[in-house]
């Protein structure tokens, strides 16, 4: 199954591209803080605005948080979907309050 074809998704990828289906729209914010061998990124889901929010911790100004807005309200409900194509890659997966969006904490997973 290809989801780059679901109008469900958006979709940041590492290459620094990011794709807004199903009428989600995307500010213009930078990529290159993406580019890096090892990231920590957080995600914000907001269904009351309908945005949907990415980051790289510690870079959470409005030039390098790529948000997508009027992000389709569904009624499956929502499910992170990490595709992941390199070797060597981990993924740790953490909830956290919203208010600690693109801040650096120490041990969220001890």
């Amino acid at each position: 199954n290809n989801s780059k074809n679901d109008n469900s998704v958006q979709e940041i990828v590492s290459n620094g591209n990011y794709f807004n289906h199903g009428g989600a729209q995307t500010n213009k914010a930078t990529m290159d803080q993406f580019y890096a061998k090892q990231l920590e990124v957080d995600m914000c889901l907001n269904l009351n605005d309908q945005t949907l929010k990415f980051c790289v911790v510690g870079q959470n100004d409005e030039q390098h948080t790529v948000v997508f807005t009027n992000v389709p309200l569904l009624a499956q409900g929502y499910v992170p979907h990490f595709n992941i194509g390199s070797q060597d890659t981990e993924i740790r997966i953490a909830k956290i309050p919203h208010q600690w969006f693109g801040i650096q904490k120490n041990n969220i997973f001890v």
